[in-house]
């Protein structure tokens, strides 16, 4: 497993070098566009419809679009400046009650894993934000920008979760919300609702049905691929076999 960021939590005067991991592994199935009459992958170019040419990769800048059709451009020496510095320290500022972050505010969630010199000091750490249950607010840098962050014990890790800025977040102002109170009645019915489906969280006991259904159907695909791969003959005869399939396949799909 390849770390995202390697650094040091910055806990006072102590340094504690550290790995951070992904904490999330998507399950998500990656598709490419192909052409259905070749089963080619399809290749994405970098196409002006001004001058209908492909456009090289020396020619192409990067913009920011400050209004319809209207960019500024910016060059190579302008990004460098503003990318912050590359310093690898994860420096914690304060330390707070975990629930004054709206879930709202979390971005990615990483492991923090110790290197074999910073294990003692990352075991006190974790022991003593346990005891206190506090979290930190920490900022940091990655990839190239800085960024806020919580780092909060869970079992006998640190998980660091980086921060979306309060300006990044939209307020539900924003939107045509009722304002008119419920009726006592309706209240005390909804209540007793809510208090007949509660029940302790387990993520485990849910299933990405998607997933699951999708996979199925793509394991089915591939096994009956292998299976007339199988009996299909060596030589020119199997290509020429295999070409009618696939020309029929492709007659079946069309819409």
């Amino acid at each position: 497993m390849r770390a995202s960021w390697t650094g040091t939590i910055g806990f006072g005067l102590v340094n504690i070098p550290v790995r951070l991991y992904r904490a999330v592994e998507e399950h998500r199935a990656r598709f490419r566009y192909l052409h259905r009459e070749c089963r080619t992958p399809l290749v994405t170019r970098r196409y002006c419809p001004v001058h209908e040419e492909i456009v090289p990769w020396e020619e192409v800048v990067r913009g920011y679009e400050v209004a319809p059709n209207a960019y500024i451009v910016l060059e190579p020496e302008e990004l460098e400046r503003a990318t912050a510095e590359k310093e690898r320290r994860l420096e914690i500022e304060q330390f707070i009650d975990q629930t004054e972050i709206d879930p709202l505010y979390y971005d990615t969630a990483y492991y923090a894993e110790p290197t074999p010199e910073g294990r003692p000091a990352y075991s006190l750490l974790q022991q003593a934000m346990r005891q206190t249950a506090r979290v930190a607010v920490a900022h940091m840098t990655m990839r190239g920008r800085e960024a806020r962050a919580s780092i909060r014990p869970l079992e006998d890790a640190l998980v660091v979760e980086t921060l979306f800025y309060a300006d990044e977040v939209r307020p539900p102002a924003q939107l045509d919300l009722p304002h008119g109170a419920a009726s006592p009645r309706e209240l005390r019915t909804a209540i007793r609702l809510i208090e007949s489906l509660a029940a302790p969280f387990r993520p485990e006991q849910a299933a990405d049905r998607y997933y699951e259904r999708l996979m199925s159907i793509i394991e089915k695909k591939a096994e009956a691929r292998a299976a007339e791969a199988q009996e299909r003959p060596a030589g020119l005869l199997g290509e020429l076999q295999a070409s009618l399939s696939a020309a029929a396949e492709s007659r079946r799909e069309q819409p």
